[in-house]
């Protein structure tokens, strides 16, 4: 089997509007996954088409009916500018990425393909920044392939990642290999523990990237999803941790926000 993209609907007779490429797909804190899934939901985007790999683990899914199917990537479609929005969105997102480096590269351009054949303007791909740690304010940092999206970024107050340390997987491959085709993109990344499925860092993340690209969202349902996680965190806080060397419980302030102890 090869990696391979089936489509569902034909947009051949779609015109597309300057559409924009949004990804975000498992990682770090699923920030990625829990922002594009939520465009989904609030945009009503039509499902078009599925990416099928060798790469990706070696299993099934099965529903609550009892049906099995092969793991995906999945790409949706929302014709903004019906309404009268600057750009179409096609969204990308799935159940896994690859396991291999060959798997990355060789998905990334099958996903690359399809953009060039829909003239995708721009690529911004959502993720995870793990700090090992609970932030009630979440930052915001990006980078992206040209000064000026950068300076767009700013812009927004999204913190400009020059650190220099890699961004793994497709979040950082969808940039890098779309520059070299000529299509410009930025990463945008939220601030999470990592421990968990991070609502509050999507949310966040999903701020800035309607600001970028110019279109209306609602939050309230990660809005939500946030604060049930965080009542989640509070209630492991209060638990009482065991005494380490002879000493009684307590925490420092430092240790308050640190979930690092948590498995």
């Amino acid at each position: 089997m090869k990696s391979r993209i089936r489509f569902i609907e034909d947009l051949d007779s779609i015109s597309m509007q300057n559409p924009v490429l949004i990804q975000g797909l498992p990682g770090v804190g699923n920030v990625g996954k829990l922002g594009v899934t939520h465009m989904i939901q609030e945009l009503k985007a039509i499902h078009f088409a599925e990416l099928y790999s060798y790469t990706f683990p070696y299993h099934v899914l099965v529903d609550n009916n009892g049906i099995l199917r092969l793991l995906r990537n999945e790409f949706w479609f929302a014709q903004l500018s019906k309404s009268g929005g600057e750009h179409d969105i096609i969204l990308l997102t799935g159940d896994y990425q690859s396991q291999t480096p060959e798997g990355q590269y060789e998905i990334v351009n099958l996903i690359l393909d399809l953009a060039e054949k829909l003239s995708v303007s721009q690529i911004y791909t959502l993720g995870g920044y793990a700090t090992g740690s609970v932030s009630k304010n979440p930052k915001v940092f990006g980078t992206a392939t040209n000064l000026s999206l950068i300076e767009h970024l700013k812009e927004e107050n999204v913190e400009i990642n020059e650190s220099g340390g890699p961004i793994v997987g497709a979040s950082g491959l969808l940039i890098g290999l779309g520059k070299m085709r000529g299509i410009e993109g930025a990463c945008l990344l939220g601030e999470t523990s990592g421990f968990m499925a991070d609502a509050l860092s999507a949310k966040v993340v999903l701020e800035k990237l309607i600001k970028l690209v110019k279109i209306e969202l609602d939050l309230d349902v990660l809005e939500k999803k946030a604060l049930k996680i965080e009542e989640v965190i509070n209630q492991m806080k209060k638990m009482k941790r065991p005494s380490i060397r002879g000493r009684p419980d307590s925490e420092s302030e430092e240790e308050k926000d640190d979930l690092s102890y948590i498995g």
